[in-house]
C-alpha cells in the first residue's frame, strides 16, 4: 500500500519532516521527504539544540530545506511536547511519543511504524513453532497499537484530542493458512487477510466482510484453505449465493483499502490507479 497511501502524504499538504517512519518505505515512481523517526527520538532525548538541521539531513529530496526555518521556530513546542508525553508516559517506546509531539505540531502528518520492531522475542511470521510462539506475539503486537492509541487519545489537540484527528490504519502484508506444517508451523496466506481501521472518520464497532475455512475434502490440493468472501460493496453485505455474487460482489483488495484510507483523510480524488476501487463506505463516518 505504500505508493498509494503516499498519495494521502502529498494531498495532506508537505510538512517539514514529511513522513515519519522507522522502516523502509517503497514509493515507487512517487517521491516524499521521509524522516528517521528513531533519529528525531534520539535527539529529543539528548542536548542537542539542532533537532530541526537534524531532521532535514535525513530528507529524501532537498526540497524542504527551505522550511529550515519555519521548523526552527517550533524547535520549543515539539520539545515541550515531547517532554510532556515522556513525563507522562514514562515507560513507552520513545518513537511513539516523538510522533505524537510532531503530529501535535503539525511538523508532520502522516507516518508509518513497524510495530513489529518493538515486541520482545517475535516470532509472527511463524513457519515453525507457531502454537507456542504466535498468540504472545501477537498479544504484544496488540499491546503496542493500544498503547499508541492511548498516547494520542492523552495529547490534547485543538479541541479535542490528537487521536480524534488522526487516521490509524493496522495492518499486516499476509495471514497464515489454516494447518500446521511439518515443523509445527504457519506458512504464508494470501487469500485473505484483515486490516484495522481507527480514529478521525472512522465508523466504530463496525466489522466489514468475513473469511471461510474451507476442509481438506473441499479443496483439489487436499489442504485446507482460509479465504476471503465476496461482499456486496454498496452495503457491506456477504454474498454467499454463487450467482449473486458473480452479480454484484466483489472481493476487498488492496486497492480497496487505499481508496478507504484516502476517503477517511478527506480526500474525493483518487488518483488514476485508483479510480476503479471503491472505498469501503460503511466504515466511514458521514460518508456519502
Amino acid at each position: 500500500l505504500g505508493h498509494h497511501a503516499l498519495s494521502l502524504a502529498k494531498t495532506s499538504g508537505e510538512t517539514p519532516f514529511g513522513t515519519l517512519s522507522n522502516s523502509i518505505i517503497n514509493f515507487g515512481k512517487s517521491y516524499s521527504p521521509v524522516t528517521d523517526i528513531e533519529f528525531i527520538a534520539n535527539k529529543l532525548n539528548s542536548s542537542d539544540s539542532d533537532l530541526y538541521i537534524a531532521g532535514l539531513s535525513n530528507f529524501i529530496t532537498e526540497e524542504l530545506k527551505s522550511k529550515a526555518l519555519a521548523l526552527a521556530q517550533v524547535d520549543k513546542q515539539i520539545k515541550t511536547s515531547y517532554q510532556k508525553l515522556k513525563n507522562y508516559f514514562p515507560d513507552v517506546e520513545p518513537t511513539f511519543n516523538t510522533m505524537a509531539a510532531c503530529f501535535k505540531n503539525n511538523v508532520s502528518t502522516t507516518g508509518f511504524l513497524s510495530i513489529e520492531k518493538h515486541i520482545k522475542s517475535i516470532n509472527m511470521d511463524s513457519h515453525s513453532n507457531h502454537p507456542q510462539t504466535h498468540l504472545n506475539s501477537q498479544k504484544q503486537a496488540w499491546d503496542l497499537v493500544a498503547e499508541i492509541f492511548n498516547i494520542f487519545k492523552k495529547t490534547e489537540y485543538k479541541s479535542s484530542s490528537l487521536f480524534d484527528h488522526t487516521t490509524f490504519v493496522v495492518l499486516t502484508e499476509f495471514s497464515r493458512l489454516p494447518f500446521l506444517n511439518g515443523s509445527q508451523g504457519k506458512d504464508h496466506n494470501p487469500f485473505t487477510n484483515s486490516v484495522l481501521f481507527a480514529g478521525k472518520n472512522v465508523k466504530g464497532n463496525t466489522i466489514i466482510g468475513e473469511s471461510q475455512v474451507w476442509s481438506r475434502r473441499e479443496t483439489m490440493d487436499q489442504l485446507p484453505t482460509h479465504v476471503g468472501l465476496p461482499i456486496d460493496f454498496s452495503t457491506g453485505l456477504i454474498l454467499r449465493d454463487i450467482n449473486e455474487a458473480r452479480a454484484k460482489g466483489n472481493l476487498i483488495l488492496n486497492e480497496n483499502i487505499a481508496s478507504t484510507i484516502l476517503s477517511l483523510g478527506g480526500i474525493s480524488a483518487l488518483p488514476t490507479e485508483l479510480k476503479e476501487f471503491s472505498p469501503i463506505t460503511n466504515i466511514i463516518r458521514n460518508a456519502v
